[in-house]
């Protein structure tokens, strides 16, 4: 064999010992993560409350008799504690929550009352402003949040109710009461015709 072919040969046996994937040079590994969850879930159902229908004959005395009254202390109306249904809640089982549901009253001794304001013909201005208070919700009785409220419940326009969801709907019960600044002089006055509305804004917190 020439001296050429032997140099040819010895090459050839070089360059195949480095060529890529002749040989492994190694591994790696590498992890990552797959996730899966379930969060609670609760919503909020609201009403359209009708709080009766009067006559011109009858005064606001007789409106606060008939739902609930805060005068000088409170008295549950004619219609007892548990006569409105204000809507449902529905939370997923065992969940915690509280309540809050409010109308647009301002006034400082009802804020988030229920507000009716109207004149008459003779342009006398009127204002009722109801407490919101409520009983239960799906059937489990609510604390009272207003100690002169006995078994009125929690006065949810101010101090929410709380309650524990169970997967399914939860009627909410409760009531009204008539409230009033001291100074309010058209208590026993006759109430103009009409319809009055106010909104109502719920607010659950879970």
């Amino acid at each position: 064999m020439s001296f050429y072919s032997k140099l040819f040969k010895a090459a050839c046996v070089l360059c195949a010992a480095s060529l890529p994937g002749m040989a492994h040079a190694g591994a790696v590994t590498a992890t990552g993560t797959a996730t899966f969850q379930v969060v609670d879930q609760c919503s909020v159902t609201g009403a359209t409350v009708n709080l009766g229908t009067y006559s011109t004959s009858q005064t606001l005395a007789d409106v606060a008799a008939e739902l609930g009254n805060m005068e000088a202390a409170y008295t549950a109306g004619n219609r007892g504690q548990s006569y409105l249904t204000w809507g449902s809640v529905n939370c997923s089982n065992g969940v915690p929550y509280t309540l809050s549901i409010k109308g647009t009253s301002v006034q400082s001794f009802s804020p988030g009352g229920i507000r009716f304001a109207w004149s008459d013909a003779q342009n006398n201005n009127y204002t009722a402003i109801f407490d919101i208070y409520v009983n239960s919700i799906g059937g489990t009785t609510v604390a009272d949040s207003n100690v002169l409220a006995v078994g009125a419940g929690a006065k949810v326009n101010t101090d929410a109710a709380s309650g524990v969801g169970n997967g399914a709907d939860q009627v909410i019960l409760g009531s009204v009461a008539f409230n009033y600044d001291a100074s309010m002089s058209q208590y026993f006055d006759n109430v103009p015709g009409g319809a009055q509305t106010d909104t109502l804004s719920y607010t659950l917190n879970f």
